[in-house]
């Protein structure tokens, strides 16, 4: 049997790791693919091995191994060989700088849902201040999350995703406004992304927790009930990087988020209707 070792960082794997297997499968005659992740030091490689196990799920000829060593030196009589691939190395930083596209549904999935490469997925959609606050409200519902007995990294992730769409043109917002909320083009557009932050979420980054997306919907106008939306709601509106003293609020919230919401609510309905956005 004729096996090709596939030795390559995986990080994540992408559509052209799979790519490069098939041709190695083709042009090389080979029986087997084993995928190998190159580690260096102490890596950390759960996640990756999640996710390669998730993309060659459907080939029956690819498999995931942690030790080629050990493979080679039980199998003696197999033919091995080995497989290097920079280019796809290059595909995999492209994921990380937005470009969704390079990896399958079920890994960009897994990557949204585990909160996987989260911060620099983050930072390649928003303006750098857009980033900082999204960083810090992600940090205040995590703290928030703590004094009221929730789940501190699904806090984290909603206060982190929440503004995807803050910084997506008008048109953009637009297009998938007709798509997904038409009956609420009546609101500002200012509050459209909430809308499109969801949607996006759900159906490009295949993000599959009910509660998290639910929040990121409702979080500019607070018009929802469920417990994470009540959080993210008022981390977005108590966030420290504004420029007005929202200590006292926030220490309520870290108490009582019930008690906080209606606070925040009715402070930040007075504020938009003032400003005409509802």
């Amino acid at each position: 049997m004729k096996i090709a070792i596939y030795k390559n960082l995986f990080d994540p794997i992408t559509k052209n790791h799979i790519k490069t297997a098939k041709k190695v499968l083709k042009q090389e005659n080979a029986d087997l693919v084993c995928f190998y992740i190159d580690v260096t030091g102490n890596d950390d490689i759960y996640h990756r091995e999640k996710m390669i196990k998730l993309a060659i799920g459907p080939y029956r000829k690819f498999v995931y191994i942690n030790n080629y060593q050990r493979l080679m030196k039980r199998n003696k009589e197999n033919q091995y060989f080995f497989v290097t691939d920079e280019e796809s190395d290059k595909q995999s930083a492209l994921l990380k700088a937005g470009n969704l596209a390079v990896v399958k549904k079920k890994v960009r999935s897994y990557i949204f849902n585990n909160g996987i490469y989260a911060r620099e997925i983050m930072s390649s959609y928003l303006s750098k201040n857009r980033f900082k606050h999204c960083l810090s409200v992600a940090d205040l519902c995590l703290k928030i999350a703590r004094g009221n007995r929730l789940d501190e990294y699904k806090a984290y992730l909603i206060g982190l995703y929440h503004d995807i769409a803050k910084d997506f043109s008008k048109e953009e917002l637009l297009r998938y406004m007709n798509i997904e909320k038409p009956y609420e083009l009546q609101y500002s557009h200012k509050v459209w992304h909430q809308y499109v932050g969801y949607y996006y979420l759900k159906h490009h980054c295949h993000l599959k927790d009910k509660e998290m997306l639910k929040a990121i919907r409702h979080h500019c106008l607070g018009d929802d009930n469920g417990i994470y939306s009540k959080l993210i709601f008022v981390a977005d509106k108590l966030d420290p990087t504004r420029d007005y003293d929202s200590a006292v609020e926030i220490e309520i919230a870290c108490r009582d988020i019930n008690r906080a919401f209606e606070t925040v609510k009715k402070q930040n309905r007075e504020y938009l209707e003032s400003r005409g956005i509802v």
